[in-house]
């Protein structure tokens, strides 16, 4: 399993994991089949987020990253083909270079 994938799995586990506890910040779902293009056209022109990574699960969801790497600004997004769900959405993200080890801080 690559960095990426182990990233995105955690990702998600803990996404899952926190959807039916109290949060600070709801998950919000977009329906329908624009509800994706919708929402990262919004975020691409108010934060300057793209797309950083992907992944798939076995069932068919796909969690995605997007990031504006200057501001550190991110969000992840989970969706299936009837929904995309804003799932954390946050500041001070960085990168980890492959292969790094300890604490990137």
């Amino acid at each position: 399993m690559t960095r990426l994938s182990s990233l995105l799995t955690a990702a998600l586990g803990a996404a899952f994991s926190l959807v039916g506890q109290a949060q600070a910040h709801p998950v919000v779902c977009i329906y329908g089949e624009h509800g994706r293009s919708s929402f990262l056209s919004g975020a691409e022109s108010a934060d300057g987020k793209v797309i950083a990574g992907f992944g798939l699960d076995a069932s068919g969801t796909i969690v995605e990253q997007i990031l504006n790497e200057e501001t550190g600004k991110f969000s992840i997004l989970v969706r299936d083909p009837n929904r995309t769900c804003i799932m954390f959405s946050g500041e001070g993200w960085r990168r980890v270079e492959p292969g790094q080890k300890g604490d990137p801080s």
